[in-house]
């Protein structure tokens, strides 16, 4: 590997860190006879830990950092004067193959700023892809971003090599994007994800009649949206994230917590750290939605249009609800248990599997992973002597799980003038 290509290789993995959308796909792809390398338990995550324990990694990096926008939001706009690189093909391939041999990573995550126009970018993202499986046949995971704007053919070229496919949705409303990227709309994000679900299905279908149908993009489609560059109430984006887990082929939805990397457009908010407690909470309302049955206006509603950061969403809710409260555990549904604090997806279904053999007390609930800490209020079971929610009152139980003072306001939750944002909007343009 020559100084240049390593040189490179720096700037375009510096500038792809902001991307987080890089995650399991959910998939299994077997070596094959004079192939290289596999997909092992259906695992693709970039620094992050697979089921039996062992640590994943990809190479997180860009095709190139140049780009036609100007997204207030991105470090790698067009006005930015930062360091800019582009690999070829070529030497995207081989660097992707040479780190796999040294058993750096166990695949790619590859993104790229848009270069002459959305269709000339996507294609050499394919190309990449393309060569890695036909020419030297490596079955390691390989997930593509694909380009707001690109043509159907692309796409569904780009399906067929790649084991997921995602176009970040960036900003939630259309009235904000076009704020502070005012080249693009939502349109352009949504057509390449129809692709994708239109792709998905028909293979999916085909395979059922046809043994040999390849595989279209077998670990779905995912996004992301920034959190704390606009005012958008996490109710706002709670509603968007649940109309695309309606889509059958929609994996994850990724929140980004806003870093202020161009401090100098006055269309952003300034921000002394990134929203992270609130990307936090967002994320754990994503999983009330995905695994906990809930809906998004039973998290957050027009009089608490944003999560409380001092506690969970799930927490959040069971104390503005203590009619709902005490569950017995023993004559419950799963339903009703699913929806007590402490107690997730997996110890609810060892409750009501475990209930019909034997009564289920303090002990047996800590030994199937509830967090009694929390669920103790809200429960009633076999030698359980604590108040719950009824006696204590919500405040009460709030004060227990909460014993030290918290600031009234946190640095960390977005709050600026929206006028302000779209008076700097109109001076920029």
């Amino acid at each position: 590997m020559n100084e240049q290509v390593i040189q490179k290789l720096k700037i375009l993995t510096e500038s792809a860190k902001y991307d987080v959308s890089c995650a399991s796909s959910g998939t299994s792809r077997k070596n094959t006879k004079g192939g290289v390398g596999n997909t092992v338990g259906g695992w693709g995550i970039c620094h992050s830990f697979s089921e039996d324990g062992r640590c994943i990694s990809l190479l997180k990096i860009m095709l190139t950092n140049y780009c036609i926008y100007d997204c207030a939001y991105c470090i790698n706009r067009v006005s930015n004067d930062i360091p800019r690189a582009t690999l070829s093909v070529t030497e995207l391939v081989e660097l992707t193959m040479e780190f796999y041999r040294r058993n750096y990573i166990e695949g790619l995550f590859l993104s790229s700023g848009v270069v002459r126009n959305p269709d000339y970018t996507m294609e050499r993202l394919v190309r990449v892809a393309k060569d890695l499986r036909l020419v030297h046949r490596f079955n390691g995971y390989i997930h593509l971003k694909s380009i707001p704007g690109a043509s159907e053919e692309l796409v569904q070229e780009a399906g067929l090599y790649a084991d997921r496919l995602s176009v970040n949705l960036e900003i939630p409303t259309e009235k904000n994007l076009k704020l502070l990227a005012p080249e693009k709309d939502h349109q352009s994000v949504y057509l390449p994800m129809k692709y994708i679900q239109q792709g998905i299905l028909t293979h999916q279908e085909d395979r059922k009649h046809y043994r040999h149908v390849p595989r279209f993009a077998p670990g779905g489609q995912s996004t992301q949206m920034i959190v704390g560059a606009t005012p958008e109430t996490d109710k706002d984006i709670l509603q968007v994230s649940s109309s695309l887990y309606e889509q059958p082929t929609m994996k994850r939805v990724y929140y980004s917590g806003y870093i202020s990397v161009n401090t100098y457009d006055k269309r952003l908010p300034t921000l002394k750290q990134p929203p992270l407690v609130r990307e936090n909470r967002l994320y754990q309302a994503d999983w009330l939605l995905r695994f906990y049955q809930f809906k998004v206006d039973e998290i957050v509603d027009d009089q608490t249009p944003n999560l409380d950061l001092d506690i969970d969403p799930k927490l959040a809710w069971a104390l503005r609800h203590p009619e709902f409260f005490p569950v017995n555990i023993q004559t419950a549904d799963y339903e009703a248990i699913l929806r007590v604090p402490g107690i997730g997806v997996k110890s609810a279904r060892l409750i009501v599997a475990s209930r019909r053999f034997s009564r289920i007390g303090f002990y047996e609930l800590k030994k199937m992973g509830a967090v009694m800490k929390k669920a103790k209020y809200f429960i009633t079971c076999n030698e359980l002597p604590d108040k719950t929610i009824h006696e204590l009152g919500a405040a009460g139980v709030r004060r227990l799980l909460l014993p030290t003072p918290r600031k009234k306001t946190d640095e960390r939750q977005l709050s600026f003038d929206f006028a302000e944002t779209e008076e700097a909007a109109s001076t920029h343009k």
